[in-house]
């Protein structure tokens, strides 16, 4: 229909093109009516133009359609601004098909924010790496992990520590690799896995890596505390009844002395004077050492007491809690307690306005062990001094450190000595840490420990 209107209105046209330029030529031929011949040439080109502009109004409104689709402006409008010749059914035909387009255009854009918005909030860090080495963080749990909000070549993960940048670097597609690494001083185990993807000729390396320290402390939590429970149940049910026949042997034994005592006393014969005093000797003997049974199984069920509290740490009561507030009832009785033993302690919290999501009770519980463990620590030092701080890490996460002048810590022992049972203290019973662990854990943090800048050892906590 379209192309019969646009074929009568060009024969229109050049109908009345050929009839003008007949009378054209009629006119200049007879050179009589000058102006009247003026008008008709005007109007043969008038005409001529219209003919013209006839054909190209295809052209235009095709070339502005196809510009549209090459540009992806789908925001143009083909409107009939030429009347007839059936230019407004083709301008109505390319407006439905940019609006197709323009709708296509919307329901992509929504899809890929869609996925934008998925990729941001999966709980696993996502990082992709490129073949010439470029790497990118693609959601903010990345960034959270990492501390930064984008990195541009994989060599920056080294500045993280452990062997992450290795594993990356070995890891083949399909494989799940263990991989460590330091997050404000402390370590902490990511569990890697990687796929490879092809986005037209760039071949890239999608790795997913996703925070496991927390599942195996608290695995590793649970059987600690198994084994204490078990060991606690075994150890009280065997010493108790070893524990009472102590005592009672000890109490049978100073009945038996003293009434030997007092047969002496009365002048009793019954052994000779030497036999009586080897005899009363080894009653005493018998006695004291009947007495450090008892003495010595009573110490073993109060050692069995105590890390019953490793087993019945309550949860924890999260609130608000300054620092300022807690670390000022902490060094007061700090220094309560270290009157006699001239130990300095300087407390700094920054920014001082810094608060924690925390149970106030377990974290003094906790610190107050440290606290303690660094005042046995610098016994021998000339000047004991003791750092008690707070601040905001580059992860935004809240740390304290306890540090203090004492002799430190071997490296080699930095994983041991949170261990329950383990102590380096000659009567320590190496619940402190143990317990200040524990508490790290309810509260979702670690706790970790490395050397002072300067000598002495270094606690912090990271929430």
């Amino acid at each position: 229909m379209i192309i019969w209107r646009f074929r009568a209105a060009l024969l229109v046209r050049l109908v009345l093109l050929f009839a003008t330029l007949f009378i054209l030529v009629h006119l200049v031929t007879t050179a009589r009516y000058v102006a009247t011949t003026a008008l008709v040439a005007l109007a043969a080109v008038v005409q001529a133009l219209a003919m013209v502009r006839l054909v190209d109004r295809t052209n235009l409104e095709l070339t502005r359609f196809l510009q549209s689709i090459r540009h992806r402006d789908f925001s143009r409008s083909f409107s009939p601004r030429y009347g007839g010749s059936g230019f407004d059914h083709l301008a109505r035909v390319f407006s439905e098909i940019t609006g197709s387009f323009r709708e296509i255009d919307t329901k992509r854009e929504e899809r890929e924010r869609y996925f934008r918005i998925l990729v941001e909030h999966v709980p696993v860090a996502l990082l992709t790496v490129h073949a010439d080495g470029r790497a990118s963080l693609l959601n903010h749990a990345a960034s959270r992990l990492f501390g930064v909000s984008q990195i541009h070549r994989v060599e920056q993960l080294a500045e993280l520590g452990g062997d992450l940048l290795s594993c990356i670097e070995r890891a083949e597609p399909g494989q799940r690799i263990l991989a460590r690494i330091d997050i404000d001083g402390a370590r902490r185990y990511l569990k890697l896995s990687v796929t490879e993807v092809s986005v037209s000729t760039d071949i890239q390396r999608l790795f997913a890596l996703q925070d496991i320290q927390r599942e195996l402390d608290a695995t590793e939590l649970d059987a600690w505390q198994d084994l204490v429970r078990v060991l606690s149940h075994e150890i009280m049910s065997s010493i108790t009844p070893v524990t009472s026949l102590a005592r009672t042997a000890v109490t049978l034994l100073d009945d038996v002395v003293d009434e030997f005592s007092e047969l002496l006393a009365e002048g009793a014969t019954v052994f000779s004077a030497s036999k009586s005093a080897e005899f009363g000797e080894r009653l005493g003997d018998a006695r004291a050492a009947v007495d450090t049974v008892a003495r010595r199984s009573d110490g073993l069920m109060q050692f069995v007491r105590s890390y019953r509290r490793l087993t019945r740490l309550p949860p924890a009561q999260l609130q608000n809690t300054a620092f300022t507030e807690l670390f000022a009832r902490l060094a007061a009785l700090m220094r309560a307690e270290w009157s006699g033993a001239d130990i300095e302690l300087s407390v700094e919290v920054i920014p001082e306005s810094l608060e924690v999501s925390a149970d106030p009770e377990l974290l003094d519980q906790a610190l107050i062990n440290l606290l303690r463990n660094a005042a046995d620590a610098v016994g021998g030092s000339e000047k004991p001094h003791i750092w008690l701080s707070a601040r905001m890490s580059r992860r935004g996460r809240a740390i304290i450190e306890v540090a203090d002048n004492g002799a430190g810590i071997h490296p080699d022992l930095s994983d041991e000595i949170f261990v329950p049972f383990f102590t380096t203290k000659r009567n320590g019973s190496g619940i402190g840490l143990s317990l200040a662990r524990q508490v790290m854990l309810a509260h979702g943090g670690a706790i970790s420990v490395g050397q002072r800048p300067g000598g002495g050892a270094l606690f912090r906590l990271s929430f």
